[in-house]
């Protein structure tokens, strides 16, 4: 459910000392979405006031050339042994938010966070991010640090609530916690015979709900433990409290429904805003989108597709995986792809990386089709000209937590094709073909059918209602997702985890 209620101006709202607990943060380290939001979100809450703290791990490419080491190192155990974490500390964003990393050769000095291509999961994960959780409260007793909210986020911070729990007494008794879930697909599941390196018993983790037999499932912790939970939009808060949606977890989530928020994400418009973009060849605005073609054809040039003004472009970026809805796009000739390029007078760019059997798939349809171009991987200087010379942008997503390409994509005046779920509902607004009102195309049913219709639509309104299109570009540009809204909010919610913390 969503915080409801208008806030006050900033400067009057108590000021609390916030513990960021992640496996991600940009410009460090990022694999998903959970990268793009802790910085910006901790920027706009120490711009506020308040005392924000960063820890996560230190991994191996990340360059500690700008880091301080600190001079005491700490230990850290882990069931049976115990092992030593190095403190290395700098700042980061213009309101120089402290950041610090817990230093592990053995742990994190290897080629990826959570996996790599020889191996996708590290067989270890359980032990890593015991590690940093642990290591977390250790660090707070060195630096010294008594947060009032260790803000954790997925499961690789979601042992840390059910560690803290069991800090009664002590400086850190007093303190509460708020886990942020990002994508409850990712729940951190593991043998149950590594339950020895949480250093917790089975009813410290999950207290009522154990099952004999079951294994350790991370996310699970940290939801049963945590003073209060929040997913990154409200739609999404709701719809993992049922089955398919919940992932198994649906029992608890529903159960937990009283202290369950939906937070929307925000979007830093000073990365992703057309008219200041340095990774645009020309800028434009809603008041002058003249330029927004010139980007489009210099997009169709490094893609190779032809230079054509009047067909529609329609970018991806993605991950290539079931979830953003890739089995539904590339099943062969049935596919929603093949339907689209072969029947639609469009052209399409897609930009991302994933799943192998998707990612040769869109290579073979690239045989057959010369209005497709693909890149796998990552570059983020095409990502932004994909989002600025597009004409829509398509997001076929299973399930979509909060989403943030539909929210970049209509800052640059670029028309979302979205499926109506997640924080896609919450952000983009229908079509309405009858006054033009809207800010996108919207559908519910999941298939290469619905898909393709959907599509349509949107090129049919492109060639014979353009006047109706222009009126969604400047509408979806004057959309404001800011940090600044979405920080208000968590404000609000670590008042009721210290509230509920303080009535026990």
């Amino acid at each position: 459910m969503a915080i409801q209620s208008k806030y006050s101006n900033s400067m009057n709202v108590k000021k609390y000392s916030i513990l960021m607990v992640t496996s991600e943060a940009v410009p460090l380290a990022k694999s998903g979405g959970l990268g793009d939001v802790i910085t910006p979100l901790c920027r706009e809450l120490k711009k506020m006031g308040h005392q924000v703290t960063i820890v996560m791990p230190c991994y191996g490419f990340i360059d500690l050339s700008s880091f301080k080491k600190l001079k005491k190192d700490i230990g850290v155990f882990l069931g049976f042994e115990t092992e030593k974490a190095s403190l290395y500390k700098t700042t980061i964003t213009d309101q120089h938010v402290p950041l610090f990393l817990l230093k592990n050769e053995k742990l994190f000095a290897r080629d990826g966070i959570y996996g790599n291509k020889e191996e996708p999961l590290f067989r270890d994960n359980v032990k890593r991010f015991s590690f940093l959780c642990r290591g977390t409260l250790e660090l707070c007793r060195v630096i010294p640090l008594t947060p009032d909210v260790f803000h954790v986020h997925d499961w690789p911070g979601a042992l840390l609530p059910a560690m803290l729990n069991t800090q009664n007494e002590g400086e850190l008794g007093g303190s509460t916690s708020l886990l942020t879930i990002h994508n409850v697909g990712y729940q951190g599941i593991f043998s149950k015979h590594d339950i020895h390196y949480t250093g917790l018993s089975w009813n410290q983790l999950y207290k009522k709900d154990y099952k004999t037999g079951e294994n350790l499932n991370l996310l699970k912790a940290g939801l049963t433990n945590s003073s209060l939970l929040n997913t990154v939009s409200p739609t999404y808060a709701k719809e993992i409290q049922t089955p398919p949606n919940g992932h198994g977890l649906e029992e608890i989530l529903s159960r937990r429904v009283s202290d369950l928020y939906g937070v929307l994400n925000g979007i830093d418009y000073k990365e992703w805003n057309p008219e200041t973009d340095p990774n645009l060849p020309y800028n434009y605005s809603q008041e002058n989108l003249d330029n927004k073609s010139l980007v489009k054809a210099e997009l169709q040039k490094i893609v190779n597709l032809s230079v054509d003004s009047e067909k529609p472009l329609i970018g991806i970026i993605s991950r290539i995986v079931n979830q953003k809805g890739f089995d539904v796009l590339c099943n062969s000739s049935k596919g929603a792809l093949s339907l689209i390029l072969s029947k639609l007078p469009v052209q399409m760019v897609i930009l991302g990386t994933g799943d192998r059997v998707y990612e040769e798939e869109l290579k073979t349809l690239t045989n057959r089709f010369n209005n497709l171009s693909i890149f796998i991987g990552f570059n983020d200087k095409l990502a932004h000209l994909i989002e600025g010379g597009s004409d829509f942008f398509l997001m076929p997503s299973r399930y979509e937590p909060c989403g943030l390409n539909q929210m970049y994509s209509m800052s640059y005046g670029t028309i979302p094709i979205v499926r109506k779920t997640g924080g896609l509902a919450d952000t983009v607004e229908n079509y309405d073909p009858e006054t033009g009102a809207g800010t996108g195309f919207l559908f519910e049913e999941l298939n290469p059918v619905s898909v393709y219709e959907t599509v349509k639509k949107a090129v049919d309104t492109w060639i014979h209602r353009r006047d109706h299109i222009f009126k969604m570009m400047k509408k979806a540009m004057k959309k404001r997702f800011s940090w600044d809204k979405s920080a208000l909010e968590y404000i609000e919610l670590y008042k009721k985890a210290i509230r509920k913390k303080n009535s026990r």
